[in-house]
């Protein structure tokens, strides 16, 4: 009983594939071996040797038409069956417009044959169920909301084939990838990337991409290109192109005949084999005459056009007409084309099939293929454009009747016949069809495929004025299809365009859903560079259009519009717009708007305050989106924590969080998940001190991003850049940039970057002014989003480098909070390290040696555990300097330690500027030999200095020079400021930590006195005034004057008061004390020389000058002073 049940199972197994089939494989594999490719037949040979171990691969031959690879690869599937493998093929269709999956439904069809042969009958369920999937059967299905199950549905795919091999090694074979569409390639990259552990070999054939071929075709190739073993196949060798002509002819040519058969044909053996009969045995002999000139076509479709050429016309009028059928016809189509039965039909197509043109499918199917698709390439061009068209146009009428009711690929092959066909076609019937086609490649998520089809049917529905509602419907469609594509920039033009007919319609939801496909999905921080006007405009006006009622679209909206809104000063409206969505989710009780809802508070939200709550948050956004099978959100979900886990410095989980984001990417077809993983690789690339690695990404990341993303794709690839240039200790490449990007986003943390940057340059009035902008009397005047803390730290390295003390204090102030974070720049783009080392900055630019020390050894040993190498050695390179400036005798030994380290780090990491950043520092000092022993004299006398050997001192004039490197002998290897030098030498009180309070930046006070500032804003106003009048009266010249008067009294008060409000010293002590002090030491150096050369030598190399100085000896000398 059992028995019977599982026949009758298998039975009706075996009609349903029948019944999805429409294609068999044409013609049977040659019995001949291909001649010249011993080197590639034993090279796949040990591939397929190394996949029976369970070490797979993919491999890719390629070839022009007609060079062998169909060939090559039916003698890989004769060995591979002779060696028990189970094998499966599958062909692109290259006559265009192919349903999706078609090569890997063949390949399906095949394994259910090869299980049904082997009485297996669970792996036929499973086989059977995917070709259902992947050959959907409804009209008119609308693309899903998320393109997770079209991921889904390739996991499903790949997972099969790869039990299918384990339970037997297998090859599969894929002929012509080049015409594979592509959700095929992408099917194929993913299995790819899963072969290395599996018992399984897959061999693809493909042609040269053409320049006009799909880019995302021809990217894709591209890196399956990259992870494949590549067997090119090129033009045979003399020797190989005799043989196959003697096979061909029956007699070995003459070496004269070869040279001229390899000449013209390239040693391409399809032309060898065409013309090789078309000359015949008795041209050989001709071919040896002097001066002879072979009768060989000059090129491809010569040599066609003369195999052609004895078919007789009957023949040829009926391969024309089965050339625009496409490579592969069936009899029924063809006898509709011709207009005669088929009696008539066969005489015509039988000689052709002797002529070895075109050949029958192997079972009795009715259908017929090209032998080659060169015959059906020549054929159909060499037709007249305009009976190319009347029987494109006959084959829509004919095709559309027959397949009215059939949702399989005859759906595709009518859609293309009626576009071919036109203007000879119904236009309104032609766009049915290809909404058709649309529906069906959008129902199996080819959306590459889908986005196509709906383009030329909106074109259609345009021309012939369709109604408006059929416009729309089409537009919203091609929109949503573009978008899962990846095509951005081309989905918002389209969704634009979508609201306007909205508009003219009075659809309000229409309206709605063109304002979300709009706004790109669910949008968040880091997709963005600044908020959209266009989105916010559209978003606002169908918000008035929906209602106030409840719904999920205006929960969808509310949503939307809060995260548009991050990057603008609106926050408290943002706030309150996502409580509002999560609010109305609530009340509709509807789980999976109530997750957009959440998500969209959490990324709207999205600042240094928040951190907690958005952890939570994105667990539960993960959680939740897993049970309704939102994978596009669950993705969302998992990229929002694992940046959320970098900020809290978690290391073990955030590399979990990202393996398993960068796991769900590579099986999800969105762009946008690809470009953030990207992203990340260049970021842990960074921190993992790979620079080289990290700016591959980096540009890896902006060619994935451009497209879908433009403007954010861009400002992230600069975050990343920048980061590794500075790094590098290259900053003068990238400064014109970073003010590019300043003018085009000025309220963004590009204005902190450009600060620290320009004063590290010792660009200080640029570095200046733009700290004055950014911080006031009241602190920092920056968004709070979730650039926020990474600004104000390179806000305070910018105040470390000016020694800008009351900037510096403010923003402590205002980091202290945050002391245990990680600043994170652009959702995880780029690492500034543990916000301690910049705590730490900020209280040494003030002069807190004891917290710049405790906030400096937190950072760096954070940095440290988050295996950040660059910023630790830079949190080094700062640690070192505070202990050198506090100068305990415990902090010099730590020093010295450390300094070994730092070094050895910058090295390893090609960040030397770490190492060489303070002014003038010479070359290490190598002592001779006694020369720690030996004393040395620098004692003042009245208004001379005694300097030198004890027992041959020399005798220098007093100087402010002198006196500096009196002070600093007294110091070994302490840091003292330049300021603290030149009060110290005035006779002023000095601190305990050797900094003179108070005086480090004071300059000579203020440019303007209060009184004076009084009347310059004063005199604006009344300019202001008078500028008003002077316009409302069309007084040219006396609004020029004014508007003159107006930019001199403002430059002049910026430069006095500084644009954060703070008054700007004449000119900065420090600055002065610095270049004071180091030209003073160098001319006592120089002055010693002429008289005690080793000792102006000696301090030559010792002694380091700038804001900081220091007496560093090699080894430690004694000195009577």
């Amino acid at each position: 009983m059992t028995r019977t049940s599982d026949g009758v199972r298998l039975a009706a197994r075996t009609l349903i594939v029948s019944d999805l089939s429409l294609h068999e494989p044409v013609g049977q594999p040659a019995p001949d071996e291909p001649l010249g490719r011993d080197a590639e037949l034993r090279e796949i040979a040990e591939l397929i040797a190394r996949a029976r171990s369970g070490n797979g691969r993919l491999v890719l031959v390629s070839g022009d038409a007609g060079v062998g690879k169909t060939s090559l690869a039916d003698a890989v599937m004769r060995r591979a069956q002779e060696q028990g493998l189970r094998v499966a093929w599958g062909r692109c269709w290259e006559g265009g417009d192919a349903p999706a999956y078609w090569p890997w439904s063949q390949i399906l069809r095949d394994l259910v044959k090869l299980h049904i042969r082997d009485g297996a009958i669970g792996p036929v369920d499973a086989v059977v169920t995917l070709l259902q999937r992947i050959s959907p059967r409804a009209a008119g299905a609308e693309p899903p909301i998320s393109s997770g199950a079209s991921f889904r549905l390739h996991d499903d795919i790949v997972q099969l084939l790869l039990e299918t091999a384990g339970s037997r090694p297998s090859l599969f074979v894929l002929d012509d990838v080049h015409a594979a569409s592509e959700s095929d390639l992408s099917l194929l990259r993913l299995l790819s990337a899963e072969l290395s552990n599996a018992p399984l070999l897959v061999l693809a054939t493909h042609r040269p991409l053409p320049l006009q071929a799909r880019p995302g075709s021809s990217r894709l190739l591209t890196d399956l290109l990259r992870g494949a073993v590549h067997i090119p196949l090129d033009g045979l060798d003399s020797s190989a192109v005799a043989d196959l002509a003697a096979r061909v002819v029956g007699v070995r040519p003459p070496a004269a005949v070869t040279d001229a058969l390899v000449e013209a044909t390239g040693g391409n053996p399809f032309f060898v084999v065409e013309i090789a009969r078309s000359l015949g045995r008795d041209g050989w002999s001709a071919m040896e005459l002097p001066d002879a000139r072979a009768p060989l076509p000059a090129g491809v479709r010569g040599a066609v056009r003369l195999r052609l050429e004895p078919l007789p016309d009957d023949a040829l009028h009926l391969l024309r007409l089965a050339a625009v059928i496409g490579r592969e016809f069936d009899l029924a189509t063809l006898q509709a084309a011709a207009g005669v039965d088929i009696e008539g039909l066969l005489p015509a197509l039988s000689v052709a099939v002797e002529a070895g043109v075109v050949a029958r499918a192997p079972v009795a199917s009715g259908r017929y293929a090209f032998a080659h698709v060169l015959y059906r390439e020549v054929l159909y061009d060499d037709l007249p454009l305009a009976d190319r068209t009347r029987i494109h146009a006959t084959l829509a009428r004919v095709m559309s009747d027959r397949h009215a009711g059939d949702e399989g690929f005859a759906t595709t092959e009518v859609a293309r016949h009626f576009l071919e066909g036109a203007p000879l076609v119904d236009g309104l019937v032609a766009a049915h069809w290809t909404a058709r086609a649309a529906a069906r490649a959008a129902a199996a998520r080819a959306y590459p495929e889908a986005s196509r089809w709906y383009e030329r049917t909106l074109e259609l529905l345009t021309g012939v004025d369709a109604p408006g509602e059929d416009i729309l419907g089409c537009a919203l469609q091609l929109g949503d299809a573009q978008l899962h594509a990846g095509r951005t920039l081309e989905a918002r033009s389209t969704f634009e365009r979508a609201a306007d007919v909205a508009d003219q319609l009075g659809s309000a939801q229409g309206f709605a859903m063109a304002a979300l496909g709009r706004a790109c999905g669910l949008g968040g921080y880091g997709y963005v560079a600044d908020a959209d006007p266009v989105v916010i405009d559209l978003l606002e006006r169908a918000l008035l259009r929906v209602g106030e009622e409840d719904s999920p679209t205006r929960a969808r909206l509310l949503g939307r519009l809060a995260v548009e809104l991050y990057y603008s000063d609106q926050v408290s409206r943002r706030r309150a717009l996502a409580d509002e969505a999560v609010a109305v989710a609530s009340r509709l009780e509807d789980p999976a708007t109530g997750l957009i809802a959440s998500y969209s508070r959490l990324v709207a939200g999205h600042g240094p305050d928040d951190v907690g709550a958005r952890l939570e948050g994105s667990r539960a956004i993960i959680a939740g989106a897993h049970a309704v099978h939102d994978d596009e959100l669950e993705l969302r979900g998992r990229h929002l924590r694992l940046v959320t886990l970098l900020e809290l410095g978690d290391v073990g989980e955030a590399e979990a969080e990202i393996r398993r984001f960068a796991q769900a990417v590579r099986r999800s077809p969105r762009p946008l998940s690809h470009w953030q993983l990207a992203v990340l690789d260049a970021a842990r690339a960074f921190t993992a001190g790979r620079f080289d690695d990290a700016e591959e990404h980096a540009h890896t990341a902006l060619a994935l991003g451009d497209a879908v993303l433009g403007t954010a794709a861009r400002v992230v690839f600069g975050v990343q850049v920048c980061m590794l240039r500075w790094a590098q200790g290259r900053i003068d490449e990238i400064l014109p940039a970073i003010r590019l990007y300043l003018e085009e986003f000025p309220g963004s943390a590009w204005a902190g970057a450009l600060s620290f940057m320009e004063a590290q340059r010792g660009h200080v009035d640029h570095a200046r002014t733009h700290v004055e902008r950014l911080i006031g009397h009241d602190g920092a005047r920056v968004a709070r989003d979730g650039n926020w803390l990474v600004t104000l730290c390179m806000l305070t390295m910018a105040c470390w480098e000016l020694g800008d003390e009351q900037g510096a204090a403010l923003l402590r102030r205002e980091l202290s909070p945050y002391a245990d974070q990680i600043a994170i720049a652009n959702a995880g783009a780029a690492s500034f390290g543990s916000v301690s080392v910049f705590l730490g900055l900020a209280a040494s630019a003030t002069g807190d040696l004891d917290a710049a020390e405790r906030y400096l050894g937190a950072g760096l040993a954070r940095n440290r555990a988050v295996g950040d190498r660059p910023l630790t050695a830079w949190a080094l390179h700062h640690y070192v300097r505070v202990l050198r400036r506090r100068g305990l005798p415990t902090d010099l030994v730590r020093a010295a330690e450390m300094e070994h380290e730092l070094r050895a780090s910058a090295a390893a990491l090609g960040m030397a500027w770490l190492t060489e950043d303070r002014a003038d520092d010479p070359p290490a000092e190598t002592p001779d030999a006694g020369e720690e022993a030996a004393q040395l004299v620098f004692r003042r006398e009245g208004e001379y200095w005694v300097v030198g050997r004890p027992d041959g001192p020399a005798r220098l004039r007093d100087s402010a020079g002198m006196r500096y490197l009196h002070r600093l002998l007294q110091e070994p290897s302490r840091e003292l400021h330049a300021l603290d030098l030149v009060t110290s030498n005035a006779g002023q009180r000095v601190s305990a930590d050797g900094l003179t309070r108070g005086t480090h930046d004071t300059g000579t006070g203020p440019i303007l006195d209060e009184r004076a500032k009084h009347e310059y804003r004063q005199r604006l106003r009344d300019l202001q005034e008078d500028l008003q009048e002077a316009e409302d009266h069309h007084d040219l010249e006396r609004a020029a004057s004014c508007r003159a008067e107006i930019e001199a009294l403002t430059t002049e008060l910026v430069r006095a008061v500084g644009l954060g409000g703070r008054d700007r010293p004449s000119s900065s002590a420090t600055e002065r004390a610095r270049i004071s002090v180091t030209k003073a030491i160098r001319r006592a150096i120089q002055g010693i020389g002429p008289h005690l050369p080793e000792v102006a030598d000696h301090l030559q190399r010792s002694t380091r000058t700038g804001t900081y100085c220091s007496y560093e000896p090699a080894q430690p000398r004694t000195w009577l002073l």
